[in-house]
């Protein structure tokens, strides 16, 4: 009877932990109240950068789009692959705060599932190397960082000089 006792407190102390967390896949790392994805999602962020909003995975890590993707078709593999690894899905896909478009999964040719985000397919880049690094943006003129308003970050066009031919200002 006091085995039985025991378990009983053990199964309900597991349900009260369980609850206190809202059913949520996450937890937090003391001194911190920054989410900490476990093992079995793939989390997307919108966090600020110097570029503004940008899309970034549980690690900071930038995510980016390539303008030559088709909508759900990725256009880079093999060593293109090697230098904008795509981000593959681990489990469950979450969405972070601010993160307004849709998150889903596409097959590669090699077979890996690639997250995407409002049908853009996404890709971490190899020379990003700490958390908020943003190397990527606007590389040979098809990179670029995703913003949460779900399309790449695009560059603004510049400004029209004003022309003062006529006497105008």
């Amino acid at each position: 009877m006091k085995d039985i006792t025991l378990i009983l407190a053990a199964i309900l102390a597991t349900a009260l932990v369980l609850g206190c967390m809202g059913g949520e896949n996450q937890t937090t790392t003391a001194g911190t109240s920054a989410p900490v994805a476990i093992a079995g999602e793939t989390k997307v962020l919108a966090v600020e950068s110097p570029q503004g909003l940008v899309l970034t995975d549980s690690n900071g890590m930038t995510l980016y789009a390539f303008l030559k993707d088709d909508s759900s078709v990725s256009n880079c593999n093999g060593q293109c692959a090697s230098a904008w690894p795509p981000l593959t899905a681990k489990g469950s896909l979450v969405a972070g705060d601010g993160v307004r478009g849709k998150l889903d999964v596409m097959d590669r040719a090699d077979g890996t599932k690639q997250v995407t985000y409002a049908h853009l397919p996404l890709y971490h880049y190899a020379g990003d190397r700490e958390p908020g690094d943003i190397k990527g943006q606007g590389i040979d003129g098809l990179w670029y960082a995703v913003s949460p308003e779900m399309g790449p970050l695009m560059p603004a066009p510049p400004k029209a000089e004003k022309s003062h031919e006529n006497g105008f200002c």
